[in-house]
This record gives C-alpha cells, structure tokens and sequence, in this order.
C-alpha cells in the first residue's frame, strides 16, 4: 500500500470532506482536509463587538481532474460536485484578557456530495466535521487587527470508510491561525488568515495525513461606502508525509498543493450587514483536485 495509485483505494473513501465550514481543502487522505481554502478572508483580524453573531455560508466546488505529484492527471474518469451550506455561530464576550477582545465560535457544514472516479460514482449528502474554536483573541493597533485562536475539529460528521463519497473526514485536526487586517481610512482592506494544519490518525483507516501550511487573503476597495471590489486567494501547501500504518505512502509521501485566485465583491446591505461573494480558480494541484470553488456569505448580529 506504498503507491498512489493503490492508495486510492483508502484515499477515496474520503475524497470530498474538504468542502466544509463554510470551498475545497482537497488534500492529505482521499485528497481532503476539514478546512476550506478561499472561505475565509473578508476582515479576518478584525473582530466585532461584544455581542452574538451568525455568519451562513453557501459553496460550490466542481473539479474534473485530480493532478498527481508531476502535476498530470492520475484518476481516469474524475469529476466531483460538492454542495454546501454551512452555519457559522460566534460569540465576543464582554470581558478582555489583558487588553485584548475574547470571542469563541461554532462552525457546522452540511455537504451534498457527488464524485466520479476511476469508473465508479457516489452521491450523499450530510454533515461534516463539527468544528470549535474555545478562546479568540483579538487586538487593534490604528489600521492594523490582529485576531488568532486554536480551531479543533472534531471527527464527527458523515463517514463510512467503504463509501467513495463521505463529507466528514473522520479524524481530529488542530489547526492553530492568525487572522491579519489592514483596514485604510480610504477604504483599501488587506486581509490574511495563517493556519497551520496538525491531523491526527483516522482510527477507520490507519491513515495519518501529513500536517499543512494553508493561508487565505484577499485585497479589496471600497469604490462606494457600500460597494467593494477586490481579488481573494489562497495557498495550500502539504509539509509533511501522508502515513498509512506508519509506512510513508509513495516516493513523495503524497504531499499536496494549490493554489487559487479570483475575484471577490462585497455589498453592505442597509449600510450594516456584508454579503460577500468569490469565485476562485485552482492552478498548480500536485496530488489533489484542480477545480473551481464558489462562496457567498454573509454576518449578522442575533
């Protein structure tokens, strides 16, 4: 079980949990991961006031080829559709710790899910990972927001390791993040979200995803107090080996990467509520899909 090719059958059994919390993250075992690249990155260092916040968001990611480690097609026949609708709960507390603003949050995807490979086809839909970031912390310097926390994801969800389709991805990730604003009293926005990857073993497999570096950005302005327009992105790159029984799978690990970039839009409806909209082309998929990923979102206080 130390090729690609005869890690698929492991691999495939997972192939769409990326699409979750809110795009795609297609890499690691089945090509997947519990974060969605692209879903993150309007004001992300910035957090709001005191009070209780609901972020929905709605995602589509279509992709017809999964590129191998040389970047060529290595499953015949592929095509995946991932649907999802995703509930985002965020409270900021009234207390500060030593000066900084607390929150904590809830993120749960529900995913309906349709893939093609190799001459076979599953579709389902359900949950993914649960996943809760206890403490948030944020700060404030002038036009600069820095916010950070330690995101879990539980292995909850969806999951049957002999179907090819499954939303949930089965195992615990522990993803420590920053989030970094720029905010301009010109209306230029330049906003990061730094993540780093820790995935444990998937007790169903045996299969032990390598850690990633991932990272969502964009660059936006406010060409009316209502109206911005700007380009978001993003960066997955796989730092360490996939494991299947402790046994480092093929010559590369199975080590993925992509890339994406696209345009992004956001109108403030009433003057006060958000509602943002991406589409984002991947390029430069090493042992993972190359698709497109659509978001559209928005917050609202409750």
């Amino acid at each position: 079980m130390k090729t690609p090719a005869l890690k698929l059958s492991v691999q495939l059994a997972a192939l769409v949990g990326g699409l979750c919390l809110a795009g795609s993250a297609f890499a690691t075992e089945g090509g997947s991961g519990p974060y969605p690249n692209g879903a993150n990155s309007w004001m992300e260092g910035a957090l709001p006031p005191p009070g209780n916040y609901v972020l929905p968001y709605v995602g589509y990611y279509t992709a017809d080829r999964f590129n191998g480690e040389n970047g060529r097609e290595l499953i015949p026949n592929f095509n995946v559709k991932v649907s999802s609708a995703t509930l985002r709960l965020t409270k900021i507390w009234d207390q500060r710790f030593f000066g900084a603003t607390v929150g904590s949050q809830l993120i749960q995807p529900f995913l309906n899910v349709d893939v093609h490979a190799a001459g076979a086809h599953d579709k389902r839909f359900g949950a993914a990972n649960l996943m809760i970031t206890p403490v948030i912390l944020g700060v404030r310097k002038g036009d600069f927001f820095l916010a950070g926390g330690l995101d879990v994801y539980l292995p909850t969800g969806t999951y049957d390791r002999h179907r090819l389709a499954n939303p949930s991805t089965h195992y615990w990730t522990l993803t420590p993040d920053l989030g970094v604003t720029y905010r301009s009293q010109n209306g230029l926005e330049a906003s990061a979200k730094l993540m780093y990857d820790v995935n444990l073993k998937n007790d169903a497999t045996g299969y032990a995803s390598g850690d990633a570096f991932h990272a969502d950005y964009r660059v936006a302005y406010s060409v009316t107090p209502a109206l911005a327009l700007g380009v978001e992105g993003y960066t997955y790159v796989q730092v360490s080996e996939d494991k299947l029984n402790g046994v480092t799978v093929g010559p590369d690990g199975f080590k993925g990467r992509v890339y994406g970039i696209g345009p992004a839009v956001t109108y403030m409806v009433g003057g006060k509520m958000p509602v943002m909209a991406s589409w984002k082309h991947e390029f430069g998929a090493r042992n993972r899909p190359e698709g497109d990923v659509f978001w559209l979102r928005t917050v609202a206080p409750f």
